[in-house]
């Protein structure tokens, strides 16, 4: 497990919006042009058959420009020389590219131009073999960016992965980067850099080489990929949309960065548990606001899941939350154990500002594939010693009828006695769920109440909670409709001394 967040801390990206303000992301060994590579790269091409190339471009058409090029240079079936550059280009960098690829404005600032690099590198590649993904793409950006400075490029051979794909694997229903290494067995994620994908294009053209000719693939095979090009695609067009998005906001911080390592990223955006109760810090900043926030590891101290790790997220000084353990399932490792400075967003919802509550969200990296969490049983021992008697299982909430009745439009009429939780609201089926319970929690509220509180299903019906606490469990069918994660319901009260009768509308 701790194996898995060496490899993870070095996935700190930013927008384009954001580059002035974290100059301490900048790559310093990158900071300055070293002509002597490009040098070094003709030198060792007049020694190549082949070479493998990608490019990462920005812009369309005639306004392409091309920011990274990525090159290795073969003699026969040996890799020779590998050389990797990146050019600054003459248009701002998108926020979908910064998202997509990782590279910052910052690390094109001291970085060639074209006309410096893009002219030795067209004549180094021209009498070579050229071979990549979807080759035609790369070279169509050589040639718009070559015919601008006078050139004329002129690139006889060719060799593209994606025709071979396309004749190796007829029946695969894609043929991209990532689609090709699945089919070849390559467990590892493209990663949308020219020099990542050049390696990466080079192990499919090698492997492709050693199989025959229509190679069959399994009907599971087939979907898996389906799958997988799907959310590939849903991915593409989220990033696309926050780079519109952050293209058009003012996202810079509002409040002073804590002292420490930055992690600076805008690709996944996760709610936090606590929030509610720092409203007035977090209006003091206003919908629609970046933050700088302090992320650290540290332990979920109530509820069912006490005792696994998590994140815990303070803002100016207050820990005003932490992520869930679904969510740090997914992205455990990717903060390092002395903790970080990161980015944070209030939401700027209309039905927000309606209700007049103000949800943050944390930018973590993108989630990764779950891993189990360690519970700290002794800090659940010891949580169940102390913790006040709201947390604990609610032996006394015995549920003694279930009956269902019409509720009609009796909760469209409601006024509720306290604030709606951050979570989604069940959508009911015109019944009410009638149970009987006794709990000190529900002492507080007066006779013929309506309550928000969460259900969450379990084997043999759901739970009722209030605050965090365990108002009930209560024996029904399945609820389909009831996210695993927790709903909200209405509930309402009615009590007769200590006995309290609910109606949850379901």
């Amino acid at each position: 497990m701790f194996s898995k967040m060496k490899q993870k801390l070095q996935r700190w990206k930013t927008g384009a919006k954001f580059a002035n303000n974290y100059s301490n992301t900048l790559n310093t060994k990158n900071k300055h042009w070293n002509s002597r590579e490009l040098r070094k790269f003709i030198r060792k091409a007049k020694h190549a058959t082949s070479v493998v190339i990608d490019t990462e471009t920005i812009g369309t058409d005639d306004s392409l420009e091309i920011i990274e090029f990525g090159a290795i240079l073969r003699k026969n079936h040996e890799t020779i020389y590998e050389y990797d550059q990146l050019i600054q280009p003459h248009m701002a960098v998108p926020n979908a590219i910064t998202l997509l690829t990782g590279i910052e404005p910052l690390d094109l600032l001291y970085m060639p131009q074209a006309h410096q690099v893009i002219p030795q590198i067209i004549k180094a590649i021209e009498p070579l073999t050229i071979i990549g993904h979807n080759i035609a793409y790369d070279l169509n950006a050589l040639r718009i960016v070559g015919r601008r400075l006078n050139i004329e490029p002129n690139f006889e051979h060719r060799d593209d992965t994606l025709t071979i794909s396309r004749s190796l694997f007829p029946d695969s229903p894609s043929h991209t980067l990532q689609t090709v290494m699945q089919l070849l067995g390559i467990e590892r994620s493209q990663q949308h850099r020219a020099i990542d994908d050049a390696r990466d294009t080079l192990e499919c053209y090698e492997l492709m080489a050693n199989e025959g000719a229509n190679v069959s693939i399994s009907q599971e095979t087939i979907q898996e990929i389906e799958k997988q090009r799907d959310i590939t695609r849903a991915r593409k067009t989220q990033i696309f949309f926050k780079g519109a998005y952050l293209d058009q906001s003012d996202t810079t911080p509002k409040n002073q960065a804590p002292d420490g390592q930055q992690i600076i990223t805008v690709e996944c955006g996760l709610d936090i548990n606590g929030e509610e109760h720092f409203q007035p810090l977090l209006s003091s900043y206003g919908y629609d606001a970046w933050l700088y926030v302090w992320v650290e590891e540290g332990i979920i101290d109530t509820g069912k899941n006490a005792g696994y790790p998590t994140y815990w997220v303070s803002l100016d000084g207050n820990r005003i939350g932490h992520i869930t353990k679904y969510q740090m399932e997914r992205h455990y490792g990717q903060i390092p154990s002395t903790g970080a400075v990161m980015l944070a967003h209030i939401r700027n919802h209309v039905k927000d500002k309606e209700k007049g509550i103000y949800q943050i969200r944390v930018q973590f990296p993108y989630p990764d594939e779950p891993v189990e969490l360690i519970r700290d049983e002794t800090y659940v021992k010891k949580v169940q010693d102390t913790v006040s008697p709201r947390f604990q299982t609610a032996a006394a909430a015995v549920p003694v009828k279930v009956t269902t009745v019409p509720v009609q439009d009796r909760v469209e009429q409601r006024v509720f006695a306290n604030t709606k939780p951050h979570k989604k609201v069940l959508s009911t089926r015109g019944e009410v769920i009638e149970v009987t319970v006794n709990s000190h929690e529900l002492g507080a509220y007066e006779n013929n109440t309506w309550l928000w509180m969460i259900a969450r299903p379990t084997d043999k019906g759901f739970t009722l909670r209030l605050s965090g606490a365990l108002i009930a469990e209560i024996a029904h069918a399945p609820i389909q409709s009831i996210d695993p994660s927790g709903c909200v319901v209405a509930v309402h009260l009615s009590k007769e001394e200590d006995v309290y009768a609910l109606q949850v509308c379901v």
